[in-house]
């Protein structure tokens, strides 16, 4: 499968884990901590952090920063990960887990 293919193929299961079409926002100068939006101009293609998964490996998470954005992406073995709506639930709780260590640190 080429990456048209793989791309294909998550946008038809993007509707199981809504949690990865949004990205943090935050209030101008900092007023509260960032929280997590729909995002408008979410393009899969630009999200699409794909590492090949080898060597045994199931699941592979990618974080990347840049010019103020952060995606976070992963790549897994369906056989591993069955339930993405789970998985994604679990990301969303540690993410707002890690805000809330995070609150009031600059």
């Amino acid at each position: 499968m080429n990456f048209k293919g793989i791309l294909e193929e998550l946008d038809a299961r993007l509707h199981l884990a809504d949690v990865f079409r949004r990205r943090l926002s935050g209030l101008p100068g900092g007023l509260h901590r960032p929280y997590r939006v729909d995002d408008p101009s979410f393009d899969l293609e630009y999200h699409a952090g794909l590492v090949p998964l080898a060597g045994g490996l199931n699941l592979i998470h990618v974080v990347a920063s840049y010019n103020g954005t952060l995606s976070i992406s992963g790549t897994a073995d369906r056989d591993a990960l069955p339930d993405p709506a789970t998985y994604a639930e679990c990301m969303e709780k540690a993410f707002q887990e890690l805000l809330e260590a995070t609150d009031g640190v600059a």
